[in-house]
């Protein structure tokens, strides 16, 4: 059996080690190497095929096989009475994940209805007329946390991306230090400094994960965990996507680097190699069955408008970073919610992608308000329109105008049992569409 280019003794002694080429190598090794060095379905660096980097983790799909899903039931699920009755009351949401270890598991961050404070919530709704919510973390705890960045100054703390690290944890965005914090899902009142060195002002710099590494991050910037424990963010205001490397929240090494983008004054578009590729706000970033990254762009500059694929094939053996391309999916800069093939179809402002078990890829075009989706057999279409009729309002649920309020934000979440779940920011209603 061959053996991986970047198994040696020095590097398995010092999993993060010092060095772009160690560095590099010991990514590959936690990315790749889950059932030994050239395990089960992983194509090694100069094999002639994309290594197997992306696999979902608990906030991810576990599969692409079937047929595309049918939208056949709908429902509204709607959490004032119960969010009002919390200790303390909370007003809305904002941001949702699944959890995938339960059928209608999740976790939100919100906003306190007495103070606007911002807190992070556990739903289970498997009744979802009896939903059973819980505060993952006590009153004031996290705007003590983060004025503690900043020498005890008064912060009133803002959070936006969530997603499920593992069993134990969340990680989730904070926008006033720009930093990813780790909440605990059963240690109760667990807060860390996950990633980012804490900063009011946006930084753009790879290097130690919460001493040196900097991002500028935005209401809409999403986390995606892998397995492995990496996590990747769209790093909205950075115009890049970046790859948080830690074996565990507690890791002393973990570190962050770029996978692919070229920084605040790179907004634009450009398909080619990690190093060439250029992004338009980046917002959403999603673990794709077949071994990709999907990135959704809002498009600040004008250039976004697009779902890219980002495909790793390898290591570069001078420069020690990795390699691998940047394609367009589908998107060609127009502002429009157009059907059509993957490669002529048009999507405005997309957010928020999830990727159905299946295979499917799911978003909201934020700008017209419509549910679209990437079909396996390639076709970009408004599933819940009638023939796939964007300019049509959708048949499936109660509505009196677009599928979701144009100019809204969004984030989707796949429960444990396949349905697809659409939060508004900013309202307690979630809508969730089955089989």
């Amino acid at each position: 059996m061959a053996r991986h280019p970047c198994w040696n003794t020095t590097i398995r002694r010092t999993p993060l080690a010092r060095g772009p080429l160690l560095f590099a190598c010991s990514l590959l090794l936690i990315l790749s190497c889950k059932d030994g060095p050239t395990g089960p379905g992983n194509v090694g660096p100069g094999a002639g095929g994309p290594v197997n980097l992306v696999v979902p983790s608990l906030s991810g799909t576990n599969g692409c096989n079937g047929a595309d899903q049918l939208f056949l039931s709908c429902s509204e699920i709607d959490l004032p009475v119960a969010l009002s009755l919390l200790t303390p009351p909370v007003s809305t949401l904002t941001r949702i994940a699944a959890a995938q270890s339960g059928p209608d598991l999740f976790y939100a961050t919100a906003i306190l209805s007495a103070t606007g404070d911002s807190t992070v919530l556990e739903l289970d709704l498997t009744d979802p007329v009896n939903p059973v919510i819980t505060h993952l973390l006590p009153v004031d705890t996290l705007d003590a946390f983060v004025s503690g960045f900043f020498a005890g100054a008064g912060v009133q703390a803002q959070l936006a991306g969530i997603a499920v690290l593992d069993n134990d944890t969340v990680v989730v965005a904070e926008l006033v230090s720009n930093t990813i914090l780790a909440v605990g899902r059963r240690t109760p009142n667990f807060l860390l400094h996950y990633a980012g060195t804490p900063s009011m002002a946006p930084a753009f710099l790879d290097g130690a994960a919460r001493s040196a590494a900097g991002f500028a991050l935005d209401p809409e910037s999403e986390l995606c965990p892998i397995e492995g424990g990496l996590v990747f963010v769209a790093d909205t205001g950075n115009n890049a996507i970046r790859i948080i490397v830690a074996s565990s929240p507690l890791d002393p090494n973990s570190m962050v680097f770029t996978a692919a983008g070229m920084g605040p004054a790179g907004a634009g578009f450009a398909d080619g190699s990690l190093v060439q590729a250029m992004f338009d706000a980046p917002t959403g970033v999603s673990a794709h069955c077949a071994d990709r990254l999907v990135v959704t762009e809002r498009g600040d500059g004008g250039e976004g408008h697009r779902l890219r694929n980002i495909i790793f094939t390898g290591l570069d053996p001078v420069l020690g970073t990795l390699t691998g391309m940047v394609l367009t999916e589908t998107g060609d800069g127009t502002a429009a919610s157009v059907s059509d093939v993957v490669l002529s179809a048009q999507t405005a402002a997309p957010q928020a992608p999830a990727i159905a078990a299946t295979g499917e890829l799911y978003w909201i075009d934020s700008a017209t308000g419509v549910l679209r989706r990437d079909s396996i057999a390639g076709f970009v279409d408004c599933p819940l329109a009638p023939a796939g009729d964007c300019a049509t309002l959708s048949s499936v649920c109660p509505s009196t105008g677009p599928d979701f309020a144009p100019g809204a934000s969004f984030s989707t979440a796949i429960s444990g049992d396949g349905d697809l779940y659409v939060l508004q920011a900013g309202t307690t209603r979630l809508r969730r569409f089955g089989p």
